[in-house]
């Protein structure tokens, strides 16, 4: 292997651990939903998901239409789960690790104003409100570069690819996406004999990736307001290894095989609805099946345009 390809190599599992650790690490907090904050003023937020951010120094609080606000614990009284059970001790004894205490009940507030909910003219100190980085189901377009290793990759080019994706959310977090991806690998000759002659043949070889992946999204804050998404996507990929011969009345042949894939990248949001799609990816064939055939592993980087909605 030559010391571009490997240097090529190292950068895309560089970024590929990066967007990893990001996406796990932002995901590792407990969430509950569907439930009733009251705060120490008696207002009721009404059926909202709340998270425990910066190590448990504050309660961040979603609405389902995406505004978000954050809580310190003594500004919390009490908080309901959709059933109507007081789960607030619980909810304070689960902070993430680092944080102390629990939150304190504060005293019930005759005054509560049972029908208020959370609105974006609430305001309240460092309060902010965001509706970004909330979807059900995403679009992307993009381009890319890959480098290969192994056996069954071998003699061809690393080179450009176009992928087309879309993603359809199954919980709040987690994801179902298919991805289409065209990778160009260059040009060949090779020596055919065809009665009573040996002619040359130039082919022109690509692989079509079919992917589905599973999916989970985590996002990334900038104090209250949401300004990208991480993700960290496996599966399958179905691979269809393409020989084209234009010189032969644009004859072709394909070779189709099965590997696993695995992807991390980034949403930056750009508004609600529209985002930078920067992501790197692994994908490996094995070298089981027929023959003993060779291995190959598919590495690549790509940038594209995702709309959210």
């Amino acid at each position: 292997m030559s010391v571009s390809k490997i240097l090529h190599c190292t950068i895309t599992f560089c970024i590929l651990l990066a967007m990893t650790t990001v996406a796990w690490g932002q995901t590792s907090v407990q969430t509950w939903r569907g439930v009733t904050v009251t705060d120490a003023h008696g207002w009721q937020l009404e059926n909202v998901t709340i998270t425990w951010i910066e190590d448990g120094r504050f309660l961040e609080i979603r609405r389902t239409d995406g505004a978000t606000r954050t809580m310190a614990p003594e500004d919390v009284q009490l908080i309901h789960d959709a059933q109507g059970v007081d789960i607030t001790a619980a909810v304070g004894l689960a902070r993430t690790p680092g944080a102390g205490g629990f939150i304190e009940p504060a005293a019930a507030d005759n005054s509560r104003a049972s029908g208020a909910v959370l609105n974006s003219t609430e305001s309240s100190g460092a309060t902010t409100l965001s509706t970004a980085g909330l979807f059900n189901v995403g679009l992307d377009v993009g381009m890319g570069y890959a480098t290969h290793a192994g056996t069954w990759f071998s003699g061809l080019d690393d080179g450009l690819n176009f992928q087309v994706g879309a993603r359809a959310m199954v919980t709040e977090v987690d994801y179902m996406r298919f991805i289409y991806r065209r990778q160009d690998f260059g040009d060949q000759s090779i020596d055919v004999y065809v009665d009573p002659v040996t002619i040359s043949v130039d082919l022109e070889i690509s692989l079509r990736e079919y992917q589905l992946l599973i999916g989970r999204n985590a996002a990334v804050m900038q104090g209250t307001q949401v300004k990208s998404v991480g993700y960290l996507e496996y599966g399958i990929s179905v691979m269809e290894h393409i020989f084209a011969a234009p010189s032969l009345s644009n004859s072709s042949d394909s070779i189709t095989k099965t590997g696993m894939v695995l992807q991390g990248g980034v949403l930056v949001l750009l508004d609600k609805n529209l985002a930078f799609d920067i992501s790197a990816s692994v994908t490996w064939k094995s070298g089981f099946g027929e023959n003993d055939e060779g291995n190959g592993l598919l590495m690549g980087a790509h940038l594209g345009l995702a709309l959210l909605l």
